[in-house]
């Protein structure tokens, strides 16, 4: 009697955690419907490369209870003000490290690159791109907006990109989010097109349930947050969504507290699994990684530009790194002598006491704050000089 009870007790526990996590997700919400007023709000929808920044618009977002405004100029590149259009000899792709979210359009790296520069460093960062579709968004956009050099600026996190065509199945609820990719066809680069033609398509994504079971690899990754009744079997079988929940309630509690240690602690703690992840795809993807990159090179060549991949780790990366000197992304770094690695990881772990000054939020990392954004101006303009990248 006393077993079954203790049973029921932690029965009743799980349920209310699951009822309230993010992270612990029941069959239904596979094929979520997806709402016609967030379709029709879906401004940044492309057919090509599945989302882009709109030409000629302003977005805001609340960060750290301050506004923060996005400025779209006429080429669709983030707005860097009096220099928006000097002449420009440095591109900007990838994603939202690249487009520097969560600060001012005169906050960014590129915005303090180009004041040092005297030059206009074209920002075409976009929001959860891979290193896929900032190729893509490169090729689309070079022939208007050449430039002498390209970086093409991404997380570590990119391979979890590039292995998607929904980023529901990886990043829950992101059901808007539907993409091209690349898959590897014997030893040839094949691009899948993005599947949806128009927004209307989302409102049946179930149609496409083929297309994307096939296409997308994380799809296991969902079905392992999916929990059952008896709620005990499934946290027995998969316990990571529940105590990742518990973890990142445990964060707000001491950070609350300012109890700065155990914060951090269970925040890494929270982060841990996505790292491992993240390291097992970068292993079985590295041709991929290889062939996309290469895809870059023969591209620039063609067109007659340097390119450099920029490697921008979150506060996750660095934290995992500091602990076991593993740089899980090495599969991005070609030894290629077409094309220059910059890993801002280098700079980073360099200066342990202000890490955490260098993100928006020190214990979800969030994105490079402006102290993140004026040092990694800095670490770049000395590699562009070492490597003399002339601007």
């Amino acid at each position: 009697m006393e077993i079954f009870f203790i049973f029921l007790l932690i029965e009743f526990f799980i349920y209310l955690v699951y009822k309230k996590s993010s992270l612990i997700l029941s069959k239904s919400d596979l094929f979520p419907n997806i709402p016609k007023n967030l379709i029709n709000k879906f401004n940044s929808f492309d057919n090509e490369l599945g989302w882009v920044n709109q030409k000629d618009t302003v977005k805001k977002e609340i960060s750290q209870n301050k506004e923060i405004i996005y400025t779209y100029n006429k080429i669709g590149a983030r707005s860097i003000g009096e220099l928006d259009f000097q002449t420009s000899s440095l591109s900007s792709y990838g994603d939202s490290y690249c487009l520097s979210r969560e600060v001012q359009d005169k906050e960014t790296w590129q915005y303090f690159l180009s004041k040092d520069l005297n030059t206009n460093i074209t920002n075409f960062g976009v929001g959860n791109y891979g290193l896929d579709q900032s190729l893509l968004r490169l090729k689309r956009e070079f022939k208007s907006n050449p430039t002498k050099t390209v970086i093409i600026a991404i997380t570590p996190y990119t391979i979890t990109r590039i292995t998607s065509v929904w980023k529901h199945f990886s990043e829950f609820n992101n059901t808007l989010a539907v993409k091209p990719r690349f898959v590897v066809n014997g030893n040839n680069l094949e691009l899948i097109p993005n599947i949806i033609k128009s927004k209307k398509d989302l409102e049946n994504i179930y149609k496409y349930k083929d297309f994307l079971f096939k296409y997308d690899e994380h799809l296991n990754y969902f079905k392992e947050h999916i929990y059952n009744f008896p709620f005990i079997f499934s946290f027995i079988k998969k316990p990571y969504p529940l105590l990742r929940t518990v973890y990142a309630k445990f964060v707000i509690i001491f950070k609350k507290f300012k109890m700065q240690q155990l914060a951090q602690f269970f925040a890494y703690k929270f982060f841990l699994p996505e790292i491992k992840y993240r390291s097992k795809l970068s292993k079985k993807y590295e041709k991929l990684q290889k062939l996309i990159i290469n895809e870059y090179i023969e591209f620039s060549k063609k067109n007659n530009f340097r390119p450099v991949i920029l490697i921008l780790p979150t506060i996750e990366d660095v934290k995992y790194y500091e602990k076991t000197e593993d740089k899980y992304y090495n599969k991005l770094v070609n030894n290629n002598n077409d094309i220059i690695t910059f890993d801002f990881m280098d700079f980073l772990v360099k200066d342990k006491e202000r890490i955490n000054n260098y993100y928006i939020d020190s214990y979800w990392g969030g994105h490079y704050s402006i102290l993140g954004n004026l040092e990694l101006s800095k670490f770049l303009k000395e590699k562009l000089d070492e490597n003399k990248i002339i601007i």
